[in-house]
């Protein structure tokens, strides 16, 4: 028998939406092979404060669950950005992601190749955790002075770099798909290790 118990800090105004994501997730674990139950709890004295409880047979019965791909389901949300509410239920639901241990998450659009009047829109972006950050930059990196230190970093180069090794992905596999050479193929590949060799912040 396995137990893991998680405490959070929920951020204020959304305990709402943070409580209604866990429960979810709580909800379609129910019945997977190994599951004995969880509990979302809430300290009377602590109204933003919560603990989540998971009791699983064993451990192999857990980690099968994070490779199922019901669990993975409940790490994914689309977004509508014209909806104020959708945007909030998505802050929280990376909130709760992030609070019980995750790293963070990616933000992508749903087309795979998506176009705005500047040409093709960058692939994804990466949103860390607040604890995950820590590691990166440093334990107090959410100090005022170190967060205006950190915004005005300049990311143009690589937002730039992650561009164009997607259009370099994305010819490799439209020549493929062609039929074309696999020299030609190669190209695009060996131009995508040419940009990664790149200089760039590896923290950015």
């Amino acid at each position: 028998m396995m137990t893991i118990v998680t405490h959070v800090e929920v951020k204020p105004g959304s305990e709402s939406q943070w409580d209604q994501t866990m429960h979810e997730r709580l909800r379609v674990a129910e019945g997977r092979p190994g599951w004995v139950g969880g509990q979302l709890l809430r300290p009377l004295d602590k109204p933003h404060d919560r603990v989540i409880v998971g009791t699983w047979e064993s451990r192999d019965a857990w980690e099968a669950w994070h490779r199922d791909p019901t669990f993975r389901a409940t790490r994914s949300i689309e977004v509508d950005l014209d909806d104020a509410s959708s945007e909030s239920s998505a802050i929280a639901w990376w909130e709760a992601l992030t609070d019980a241990g995750g790293e963070g998450m990616v933000i992508k659009p749903v087309e795979v190749v998506a176009r705005s009047k500047r040409g093709v829109v960058q692939p994804g972006i990466k949103c860390r955790g607040r604890e995950y950050l820590r590691i990166i930059y440093g334990a107090e990196y959410d100090s005022p002075e170190q967060l205006e230190r950190l915004r005005e970093r300049g990311l143009g180069h690589k937002r730039s770099l992650a561009a164009r090794e997607f259009a370099l992905g994305i010819e490799a596999l439209e020549r493929f798909v062609a039929g074309e050479p696999l020299h030609r193929v190669h190209e695009c590949v060996f131009g995508v290790l040419a940009l990664e060799s790149e200089p760039v912040d590896p923290r950015l």
